[in-house]
């Protein structure tokens, strides 16, 4: 019994290794798409660059997301900041991940709560550059909102490169009540 706890014992030691190696790429791999992004995207931001470090605890994993000078960036932000670090985060992951998915819809719930910290017309002609290109990071995205502004940017930068969307106004979310609908699918 002793000998297989033993053996047992090495092997998840091993897989724990594996694991942070894996961990410590991964993070390294989405850490500059997500700068590029972030940076494009944030109004006011003294962040010069984003680093991510493995926890060096050893049975749990995590990461610390820290700025050009040490500081660990998730303690510094305000609510809106952090939405808008979210949503550069998951950008940053469909571009690290364009190889290894062929999948590529993407939904994004009502970003009002970070728009203040938001360069919205960079986000959207990020949305906009990826669906219109042949090779983007997106094939398909789902967007809701509930600012009219958003909205009519939203669709003025979709018809503006001739990218197909269908828009859906709702009377009911909880019963499905459709008010308006115009636009029309295509397949490419």
């Amino acid at each position: 019994m002793k000998k297989a706890k033993e053996k047992a014992k090495k092997i998840r030691d091993s897989i724990e290794a594996k694991k942070a190696r894996i961990e410590k790429l991964e993070l390294e791999a989405v850490g500059p798409y997500l700068y590029k992004i972030f940076s494009k995207v944030i109004k006011h931001t003294n962040i010069e660059e984003i680093k991510f470090n493995r926890d060096g605890s050893k049975n749990e994993g995590g990461a610390t997301v820290t700025d050009q000078d040490g500081n660990n960036i998730l303690n510094t932000l305000s609510q809106g900041q952090f939405g808008v670090f979210m949503l550069s985060f998951f950008f940053a992951n469909m571009f690290k991940r364009r190889e290894e998915t062929e999948f590529r819809t993407y939904f994004v719930d009502d970003i009002t709560s970070c728009m203040d910290d938001m360069n919205m017309l960079s986000f959207i002609d990020i949305i906009k550059y990826q669906l219109y290109q042949k090779d983007g990071v997106i094939n398909q995205f789902f967007f809701s909102t509930c600012s009219n502004d958003l909205e009519r940017l939203f669709i003025h930068k979709m018809k503006s490169f001739g990218i197909s969307f269908v828009n859906i106004k709702f009377k009911s979310y909880s019963k499905g009540e459709v008010i308006d609908s115009y636009g029309k699918f295509e397949k490419f």
